[in-house]
């Protein structure tokens, strides 16, 4: 579960702040709004070298999910996360989802 209460999809009522690690100098991408609840999650991700391209914690009404380059697929299966069945470059996020 997450913190979110009344938080709509698409919404940034709960989101936090970060620096995009993947983008350098002053690109206009560089900071990102992540939901709060799994803002540690994603910026752990981002340490182990895993660029993100999206994430939604859900807010507390489907499970979390992050989405990740092609490339970094493998990362995310080596850390444990399951695929989410639709996409290959999607993932449970471990911090919000049931699914385990």
């Amino acid at each position: 579960m997450c913190d979110c209460i009344n938080v709509s999809f698409g919404s940034y009522d709960s989101i936090k702040a970060l620096n995009n690690p993947f983008y350098p100098g002053n690109s206009a991408y560089k900071i990102v709004g992540i939901d709060k609840c799994i803002a540690d999650e994603i910026e752990f991700l981002w340490g182990e070298n895993i660029q993100t391209v999206a994430s939604c914690c859900g807010h507390n009404k489907q499970d979390g999910i992050i989405s990740v380059i092609e490339g970094d697929v493998y990362k995310m299966n080596k850390l444990g996360y399951i695929k989410d069945k639709t996409y290959n470059n999607t993932f449970y996020a471990k911090t919000v989802s049931r699914i385990k």
